[in-house]
């Protein structure tokens, strides 16, 4: 039975050689239940290094409670069922002429970076019907003519490469290549997309 002279002290022992003590701190050790609540209130990012306390002459282990995980970054705009109207423009090594047509996108599909589009040309005997498979990460929408499957259009192909940006609602692509119709033409052009809120 311990005496009754050392309760509510603490000692240092010193065996051998000379130990010298500095800066020394007595905190009160709260209980779980104070502790979690503290957490909270501070909102701690992770929990600190366990401690331990006497309680009853045992060892007892006190953690602190985690803080909530971070909320998931708010979606974009580019998401299933979404449409996106605009124009599409064209221009030919082989034409002055610039051809500026009606365009739509509607998201087929969403899996993270990856989508599917329908990506119509409304541009009478030239109007082209897609379906696009692409990526969208950090702002970057891009899709690429070998993974274009042609849905319609009396002359309908695969077009061109197309990359470009969203910013909010606005999506802004450029492409350029050759003519699928003549191999000693190139073409380049733009299309310009908002989200129909309609």
């Amino acid at each position: 039975m311990r005496s009754p002279c050392y309760l509510g002290r603490v000692g240092f022992l010193k065996r051998k050689g000379e130990v010298r003590f500095r800066n020394i701190e007595i905190k009160e050790l709260l209980p779980e239940k104070a502790i979690g609540a503290a957490a909270n209130n501070d909102g701690l990012a992770a929990a600190r290094p366990a401690q331990r306390a006497e309680e009853n002459g045992k060892p007892k282990l006190a953690v602190l409670a985690e803080a909530p995980s971070k909320p998931p970054p708010a979606k974009d705009a580019f998401q299933p069922g979404s449409v996106w109207k605009g124009t599409y423009t064209r221009r030919a090594s082989d034409n002055p002429n610039e051809g500026r047509e009606p365009a739509v996108l509607t998201v087929l599909e969403r899996d993270g970076k990856t989508f599917k589009a329908r990506f119509e040309i409304q541009a009478g005997e030239n109007t082209q019907d897609r379906e696009v498979t692409g990526t969208i990460g950090k702002g970057v929408i891009r899709w690429f003519a070998k993974d274009v499957k042609v849905l319609g259009g009396p002359k309908g192909h695969q077009g061109q490469d197309h990359v470009g940006k969203m910013r909010g609602r606005h999506i802004d692509l450029s492409y350029s290549g050759t003519a699928i119709y003549n191999s000693g033409v190139t073409v380049r052009g733009e299309v310009r997309l908002e989200l129909d809120t309609h």
